[in-house]
């Protein structure tokens, strides 16, 4: 079974591939849109407390902070979910005798309960 790699923060920002900013008419609101590089999209956002304070490009790189952050947190939560489902996936091929290479085998098991109809 291949390994999978955990995203870090470096690997989450390379597979960035556009990124989309949108200051909201007559607000202090900045709204940034990151797109990964397999069409999986993310957002974050800006708002200062006080109006006076509000800088464009700050509310850029803030907003663009958060979409990462959110892009991040669902690339491990993936990476996390995947690991499960695979380790999931090799226990039923344990139980049921069969290799993970020869996904075609049969069941040692009748009826299997591991995987109903194997």
């Amino acid at each position: 079974m291949t390994a999978l790699q955990k995203p870090t923060q470096e690997s989450v920002v390379a597979s960035i591939v556009r990124v989309q900013y949108h200051h909201w008419e007559d607000t202090q609101f900045v709204s940034c849109l990151v797109e990964r590089d397999d069409g999986f999209r993310a957002h974050g956002y800006s708002n200062p407390i006080d109006a006076t304070e509000f800088d464009l490009e700050e509310g850029k790189r803030l907003a663009y902070a958060g979409a990462v952050a959110n892009l991040f947190a669902f690339a491990v939560s993936g990476f996390f979910e995947r690991r499960a489902m695979l380790a999931g996936a090799q226990d039923v091929l344990d139980r049921c005798g069969v290799s993970g290479d020869d996904l075609r085998g049969r069941c040692s098991h009748d009826n299997c309960p591991a995987v109903p109809g194997l």
